[in-house]
């Protein structure tokens, strides 16, 4: 996937969805945590329409607090530990971080990936019951 820069400033219902859509091309074409993903959700973006619904009203909600998610991350976070790794949430970190710095301009690419790295934590905690790696902070792995 090459990288897109489009510096948006605002976050609303269009800008997420954009993110989302640009952030789980990236997660197909993983090859760490994409496969997982593919299994449970499809081989293309094309069949992941009830997962993007959901995730556009997941970061809805949690940047603009519009309570369009009904749902529980953990519970349905926790159904996959024993396929997921440690790793696995700080490649999904580095890919969201990523997305965000290619989709928004810095102010709220930073929003973003706040909130994302306490979920990541949280959720990190809950399927292993130990915290990600103090400090971890991810890294982009190239922005070509």
């Amino acid at each position: 996937m090459t990288a897109t820069f489009m510096d948006h400033k605002e976050i609303n219902d269009q800008t997420i969805k954009i993110l989302v859509d640009h952030f789980y091309g990236k997660i197909l074409e993983d090859e760490l945590v994409g496969p997982l993903f593919k299994r449970h959700i499809g081989d293309t973006l094309d069949q992941w329409g009830d997962h993007l619904l959901t995730m556009y009203r997941f970061w809805a909600s949690v940047m603009n607090g519009t309570g369009q998610y009904k749902g529980s991350p953990h519970m349905v976070h926790s159904r996959f530990a024993h396929e997921a790794e440690s790793e696995f949430f700080q490649r999904w970190l580095s890919l969201w971080f990523e997305s965000c710095d290619e989709i928004f301009a810095s102010n709220a690419a930073d929003k973003f990936k706040k909130k994302a790295e306490m979920i990541a934590k949280s959720l990190h905690y809950t399927m292993f019951d130990d915290k990600l790696p103090e400090g971890y902070i991810p890294q982009p792995q190239s922005a070509a």
